[in-house]
C-alpha cells in the first residue's frame, strides 16, 4: 500500500514520493512565494529566501526537487531546489489597496 493512500483524493494528487525526506517540510514560511510582500520588507524577503536556499543546499532530495519543479513548469513558484522560481513580475500578491 503506498504511503499516501490514506490521504483524501485532492491531497493525494499533491503527493510526490520523490520528495520524502525533504528538509523544507514544515517550513513553508521560508519557501512559499505567496508570502512575498505580506508585511515584509525587500530585505526581509531576501533574508527569508537566502535562509530557504541554505536549507536546500544540504537537502537529500534536492535533485528530485529540481526535477519536480521542472515538471511543474510555470506552476512552480517560490524556492525549489535552491532556486527562486517566482517570476520577477509576480513577487508576491498585490497590495489590497491596489487591487480593484
Amino acid at each position: 500500500m503506498p504511503p499516501h493512500s490514506h490521504l483524501p483524493p485532492p491531497l493525494r494528487q499533491l503527493y510526490d514520493g520523490r520528495l520524502l525526506g525533504a528538509k523544507c517540510v514544515g517550513r513553508h514560511e521560508l519557501f512559499d512565494s505567496e508570502l512575498d510582500n505580506e508585511g515584509e520588507t525587500a530585505e526581509q524577503r531576501s533574508a527569508r529566501h537566502t535562509a530557504a536556499i541554505q536549507v536546500c543546499e544540504t537537502c537529500p532530495v534536492q535533485a528530485a526537487c529540481a526535477i519536480a519543479a521542472a515538471e511543474a513548469g510555470s506552476h512552480a513558484h517560490g524556492i525549489w531546489a535552491g532556486r527562486n522560481l517566482t517570476p520577477l513580475n509576480r513577487q508576491g500578491r498585490p497590495r489590497k489597496d491596489s487591487a480593484a
